[in-house]
């Protein structure tokens, strides 16, 4: 028998192929494959079960008995349906008879297979009526994005690897609100510009109301800074910024001290460049600034005199100084318990009457006198500390210091007796092996006299 090729996936696989395909027992499938006398392996079958239908009618198909095959057929499909196993049966024989009748199994192969021959036929030299290639126009980036553009007033229709291509003079107001809106990384061409766009747009949210301008680089916010130089006073931008300035994940400023000071200066450079209404930021650097410096035995005046200089209320402040200042613009004045913690993780300030008070004991020991603090401290305040100073550090006439100081003052400091840790004391010592960890020294331990 002859079968064409583009049939030939349809025949069927060996006897021994399609029995494994049933539920009937191992010994079985074999038994039947190479009995000489398959009738007697058929009485082992359970009459009424799928394998005794499936291989009754398979025999008689092998033995090219079409009255039992079609019986067979018949009583199977009534109990069980016309299965998979049924169909099995009924396309090999289509095969089987091609030779007796090919329109018949024709017939029977389009009933199965619906085969579709809409192509049209190829004339050796006659011109194509249809296109034999795709039109670059009509498959071009553009095209598409025209498409999308027409079907949707936002950027709904551009997939979220189609963002990186668009072009900010392509989207409008609405469109470009949309796609900032869907950024989630700022590896995005020229995203400063998208942002400056939208910021200026007449129903913008300003800056921070994209989850993506908390995500922008510093590099970025630079950029950004000069299409829109008025952000330097915007406060969510200086928010933003200044958590572009900190140090390193791997890095714990607790311990590393260098870095610790790197990022101090970064934010105190970073707020000099602000409007005064942003002083409290400014002491809040200054202030950890000369702690560190302390804690190295290092005394910054003129720093000192800068954090001094910034406008405030406090116990040693000499209100002259600022008080004109704060009545036309309650903006500037230092707020010592503004929290940054959020965006430089820097402690609040609160109380900076200890630090003050230390500075000017140290520089105090050498100064002639009080008076180049005046304008911006007061009198009352310099002048004891002034005299604690000479008298503590044993410098010039006691007497001289005694005269500066209300009598109870002089009785309280005679009977003081300080016992300090010096401010550069050591705080973190290392594990030595095979030696001593060394013990704190002892700053001060001395009388008042």
């Amino acid at each position: 028998m002859k079968i064409p090729l583009k049939y030939s996936s349809l025949v069927l696989l060996p006897v021994l192929a399609i029995g494994q395909a049933t539920a009937a027992p191992l010994g079985f499938l074999e038994k039947f494959a190479i009995s000489e006398n398959r009738e007697d392996a058929l009485k082992e079958l359970i009459p009424g079960t799928r394998e005794y239908y499936y291989y009754h009618a398979l025999h008689a198909q092998n033995q090219g008995d079409a009255q039992e095959l079609k019986r067979i057929i018949g009583l199977w499909i009534k109990r069980y349906g016309h299965s998979s196993q049924v169909k099995e049966i009924q396309n090999r024989q289509a095969l089987l008879d091609f030779e007796k009748d090919p329109e018949q199994t024709y017939s029977h192969l389009k009933n199965e297979l619906r085969p579709n021959f809409n192509h049209s036929r190829l004339i050796e030299g006659r011109k194509p009526t249809h296109p034999t290639k795709l039109d670059p126009e009509a498959i071009s980036y553009e095209n598409f994005l025209n498409q999308a553009f027409r079907q949707y007033k936002n950027v709904q229709g551009v997939s979220d690897r189609g963002l990186d291509t668009l072009d900010h003079d392509d989207l409008n107001a609405d469109r470009l609100r949309h796609f900032l809106s869907r950024l989630q990384r700022p590896d995005v061409p020229n995203l400063p510009a998208f942002v400056a766009k939208d910021l200026k747009a007449k129903f913008s949210r300003g800056f921070g109301s994209h989850g993506i301008h908390r995500n922008m680089t510093k590099a970025q916010l630079d950029e950004l800074l000069q299409f829109e130089p008025k952000l330097i006073d915007n406060s969510n931008f200086i928010n933003v910024y200044l958590t572009k300035l900190a140090p390193s994940d791997d890095v714990d400023v607790a311990y590393d001290l260098e870095e610790k000071e790197k990022h101090l200066n970064r934010i105190y450079l970073f707020s000099k460049r602000l409007a005064p209404a942003h002083n409290s930021l400014k002491a809040n650097a200054i202030y950890h600034m000369l702690r560190l410096q302390r804690s190295r035995g290092e005394w910054n005046r003129p720093l000192f005199m800068e954090y001094l200089s910034l406008p405030r209320r406090g116990v040693y402040v000499n209100p002259k100084r600022w008080e004109e200042a704060l009545r036309k613009d309650r903006r500037i004045e230092v707020n010592l318990s503004a929290d940054y913690r959020s965006f430089t993780g820097l402690d609040r300030i609160i109380n900076d009457e200890p630090l003050v008070r230390s500075y000017f004991l140290k520089f105090f020991i050498k100064e002639q006198n009080y008076e180049p603090f005046v304008q911006l401290v007061r009198d009352d305040y310099l002048k004891p500390l002034f005299a604690e100073a000479k008298l503590t550090s044993g410098s010039g006439d006691p007497e001289k210091w005694y005269s500066m100081l209300s009598a109870g003052a002089v009785n309280s400091l005679r009977e003081r007796i300080d016992l300090d840790f010096p401010h550069d004391n050591k705080e973190f010592f290392g594990a030595r092996v095979g030696s001593r960890v060394p013990r704190p020294r002892l700053c001060r331990w001395q009388s008042a006299i």
